[in-house]
């Protein structure tokens, strides 16, 4: 469904213009003042919603955490925009100083439609094209404060806000769906890699071929945007792969990359351990991909979603691992796969 919305009088804007930053610093006191505190990484990408915090009953909090936030205002780190994330204080508490406060200006803004605005696409583009410094990539105020952008009218803001929330709502009963599926999930996988009885060992090479990506000349036109799905790790999101955000030609397949068939599993390899992730997916249909990922297909004793699921059980430890998960072992049972 598409949605058809009369913009022509919605105005020009900027940032800056509808929300304000505040700044409550408190070195001295703010640790006695508020017992939850936030770090960045208690922010899920993509979501307003606050469903991690510290509490300094349980754990120190950080020296250069004295800012205090307050509930209703929006919480924006400026280190690594790239990660999507944005918060809707749920509560008053403490956060770092490179987090940024701000508060919507009710007379011109709605305040449950400005939030949505840090997860529009059209910002994200700005803000990471606004990053400066490399080894600690930021982005600053003046620029966040920059961000253009056409506003509704007030009234319009409220219904899109309401719209918008109603959609939230939905991704959130999701989720809590997909966790209790989680729980079903880890169970199943205990009684499958657990709770059995090994006869015989097998390293990870013997299953099948391994094979190594690659990405066709950029210069070459006749390369790029044909038919063929080409992989790569923005997206790797999901646990089964029918298509990719860019695509090859048959030329640029057989130039510089790698054709992969169905059920054929693909690995994140280039950057895992410091990410902390081990992306994996299964293909549902022929595809390409690039250098920093490797594939499985595998041999017909193996069935490749079984495969799989072991690789997803043990991510943990092929993180650990200094080398290539070829060399770790896994069990097999009575029963051959596949």
């Amino acid at each position: 469904m598409i949605l058809s919305i009369d913009k022509s009088d919605w105005q020009p804007v900027t940032l800056g213009e509808v929300v304000s930053k505040i700044e409550e610093n408190d070195k001295v006191n703010a640790k006695n003042r508020f017992d939850r505190f936030l770090k960045v990484q208690h922010m899920d990408a993509e979501t307003l919603r606050l469903r991690n915090w510290a509490e300094q009953k349980d754990q120190e909090l950080p020296p250069t955490f004295y800012k205090i936030f307050r509930k209703g205002q929006i919480l924006y780190p400026t280190r690594n925009p790239h990660l999507r994330r944005t918060a809707l204080a749920s509560f008053d508490g403490i956060c770092g100083e490179k987090t940024l406060t701000l508060q919507p200006n009710e007379d011109i803004v709605d305040k449950d439609f400005v939030p949505f605005l840090f997860h529009s696409q059209s910002f994200y583009n700005h803000t990471t094209n606004a990053i400066v410094g490399s080894t600690n990539p930021h982005v600053r105020w003046r620029d966040v404060a920059n961000y253009q952008f056409l506003l509704p009218p007030k009234a319009e803001q409220a219904r899109l806000a309401e719209l918008l929330w109603a959609g939230d709502g939905v991704l959130e009963g999701l989720e809590v769906v997909t966790d209790e599926l989680q729980v079903l999930e880890n169970a199943a996988i205990k009684e499958f890699f657990i709770n059995v009885n090994p006869i015989g060992f097998v390293t990870l090479d013997k299953t099948g071929k391994w094979l190594s990506g690659g990405t066709p000349s950029k210069i070459n036109k006749q390369f790029w945007d044909g038919e063929i799905p080409w992989v790569s790790p923005k997206d790797m999101k999901v646990r089964r792969l029918n298509d990719a955000i860019d695509h090859v030609s048959k030329e640029g397949a057989q130039s510089g990359s790698t054709l992969i068939p169905v059920n054929t599993i693909l690995i994140v390899v280039r950057g895992l351990i410091l990410a902390h992730t081990f992306p994996i997916a299964l293909t549902e249909k022929q595809m390409c991909f690039n250098q920093d990922m490797k594939a499985l297909i595998c041999n017909d004793d193996f069935l490749p979603e079984y495969i799989t699921c072991f690789l997803r059980f043990k991510s943990q430890v092929i993180l650990k691992l200094t080398g290539w998960p070829t060399s770790y072992n896994y069990h097999t049972w009575h029963e051959k796969v596949g």
